[in-house]
């Protein structure tokens, strides 16, 4: 299994319908804000970096157009709802299972709207594997 050196952040505009996410280093998400709207942060927590479940930046930019697709859908039939909280960017921070690599400090958790995890190899029911159990405690 291949395990990438750093976490990595991907990103895509709901607005480019052309959708390229782009992926950034942990250290860059600074400079990835969008001053035009709001920004939903989501945690990915990565199982596998083999396929058909990886690479981790593979599935982020999937799951970045997947999402980014749903809210261009929502937005062009909401004739009378309010979208003064409307989403203009989604930025997916990816963490990493099988080296255990999550948020450190509350503030590190609280900061995200919602979590991703994607499928992987691994059975969920095998808790006794270290990487299995600490996600399954993790989870609840």
């Amino acid at each position: 299994m291949t395990m990438p050196a750093s976490r990595i952040v991907v990103s895509g505009r709901v607005t480019d319908e052309n959708n390229s996410p782009r992926v950034h280093a942990n250290d860059d998400d600074e400079n990835i804000n969008d001053d035009n709207g709001r920004v939903l942060e989501l945690m990915m927590i990565a199982c596998e970096e083999d396929a058909p479940y990886g690479p981790s930046d593979v599935t982020a930019k999937l799951m970045i157009q997947l999402i980014c697709e749903a809210c261009r859908r929502y937005y062009a039939s909401s004739v009378e709802r309010d979208l003064s909280n409307k989403v203009n960017m989604i930025r997916i921070t990816v963490y990493h299972a099988q080296s255990q690599d999550y948020p450190s400090t509350k503030e590190e958790w609280d900061r995200f709207d919602g979590i991703l995890i994607p499928g992987s190899h691994s059975n969920a029911y095998d808790v006794h594997v270290d990487w299995i159990g600490r996600l399954h405690s993790v989870i609840r």
